[in-house]
């Protein structure tokens, strides 16, 4: 704990445990990736997420595909 601090002072260990309460929240869309298992080993807490080949987010700005987040936005996904 408090090995990594952000600019707002937020631990990376808490943002890591965060990360994994947004994905418990999404897992009914197909949008993200599915939280696979969490677990501590020593004071270190680790995610695995499923790995999923698609676009990557450069690559949907450039292309100026927004239309996923319009959906999420209209309550669509």
């Amino acid at each position: 704990m408090l090995g990594e601090l952000d600019p707002l002072g937020v631990d990376g260990a808490n943002s890591v445990m965060n990360e994994k309460d947004i994905l418990c929240a999404v897992e009914d869309t197909n949008m993200f990736p599915k939280l696979i298992d969490y677990f501590y080993v020593g004071s270190s807490f680790y995610i695995i997420e499923e790995y999923v080949e698609d676009y990557a987010l450069l690559q949907l700005i450039n292309e100026l595909r927004f239309d996923f987040i319009l959906k999420v936005k209209k309550g669509v996904v």
